[in-house]
C-alpha cells in the first residue's frame, strides 16, 4: 500500500497526473493507493472511471471547492484486491475516508485515508480530537492502518530545519494513536538511520525546508507483518510530497 499528495490534479494541465497514478499502481503492484489533494469532482470522477479500468476510485472531495482545494481518495487496483466487496465511509468530507477491503483469503482491513487541515495548528489539533471521540464511541471502527498527509509531525526530528508542533497538536495526535493502537512503521522500521523526508518546498529565493509530514500507520499487531518501508520519488513532475510505500501480509494469506 502507498499514499501520495498530488498537489491538485482535478484542472487543465495537473489532470494528466492521474495517468501517472494509473502507472504508478500498475507497474509497482500496489494494491492500494490513498491519494491526497485530488481536487476531484464527482464529475470528473467518473471520466476517470471509464478511463482507467484496473482503479477502483473512491473519492471524498472537499465539500466547499471540489475541483479547487483539498479532497482525499483511496484506490483500488482492481486486477490484485477484491474490490467489489468493499465498503466505504466518508468520516469527514475532503479530508478522512474510510475503506474495508478483505486482505489476504480471510482477513479484513479497515483503512482511513487522511487529509489533514494545514496552516492552522488549532483546526489540526480538533481534527485528530473529534476523530478520537468518533472512534472512542464506536471502538470496532477504529482503523487498522491510517495514512496519509497529516500536516503535521510527532518529534522535530522530522523536520528539516528540526523543530517541534504546538503541544496541542502532537498530544492531539498521540491521544488518538494510542487509543487506536497505532505504530509509525517507517519510524520503527528505520529508527537507528538517517532520517527522511516525504515533502519539500520549493523555493527559488530561500533555502528550502523539509519534513515527513506523509505518513503510514499499522496496529501493532500488523507492524510485525509489514516490510519493505519507503519514501521513493514518485516521477510525478512538479510535485513537492514523496511515494510513501509499505507491504502488508496478513497472518492468513
Amino acid at each position: 500500500m502507498a499514499s501520495l499528495n498530488l498537489r491538485g490534479a482535478g484542472s487543465g494541465r495537473s489532470r494528466t497526473k492521474w495517468k501517472d497514478v494509473n502507472d504508478i499502481v500498475r507497474q509497482k503492484g500496489l494494491s492500494l493507493l490513498a491519494v491526497q489533494e485530488t481536487h476531484l469532482t464527482d464529475e470528473y470522477l467518473d471520466i476517470l472511471k471509464m478511463r482507467y479500468k484496473y482503479l477502483e476510485i473512491v473519492s471524498s472531495p472537499d465539500p466547499d471547492n471540489a475541483s479547487g482545494k483539498g479532497g482525499v481518495a483511496i484506490i483500488l487496483n482492481r486486477s490484485n484486491t477484491c474490490w467489489q466487496e468493499i465498503t466505504t465511509e466518508v468520516i469527514v468530507p475532503g479530508r478522512a475516508l474510510g475503506v474495508t477491503v478483505r486482505w489476504g483469503h480471510a482477513s479484513k482491513l479497515k483503512v482511513v485515508a487522511i487529509y489533514a487541515p494545514s496552516g492552522n495548528h488549532v483546526e489540526n489539533a480538533n481534527f485528530w480530537t473529534a476523530l478520537k471521540e468518533r472512534w472512542d464511541g464506536t471502538p470496532e471502527d477504529r482503523p487498522d492502518v491510517l495514512l496519509g498527509d497529516l500536516n503535521m509531525v510527532e518529534s522535530g526530528i522530522d523536520r528539516l530545519p528540526a523543530n517541534t508542533d504546538p503541544e496541542m497538536v502532537v498530544g492531539a495526535f498521540r491521544d488518538l494513536k494510542e487509543s487506536c493502537s497505532l505504530i509509525d512503521g517507517w519510524m520503527a522500521t528505520h529508527m537507528t538511520e538517517k532520517p527522511q523526508y516525504t515533502y519539500r518546498t520549493m523555493r527559488r529565493d530561500a533555502a528550502n525546508a523539509r519534513s515527513r509530514i506523509d505518513r503510514i500507520y499499522l496496529r501493532e499487531n500488523l507492524f510485525d507483518l509489514s516490510y519493505e518501508w519507503t519514501i521513493v520519488d514518485s516521477g510525478i513532475e512538479r510535485l513537492n510530497h514523496y511515494l510513501i510505500t509499505a507491504y502488508v501480509a496478513t497472518s492468513v494469506t
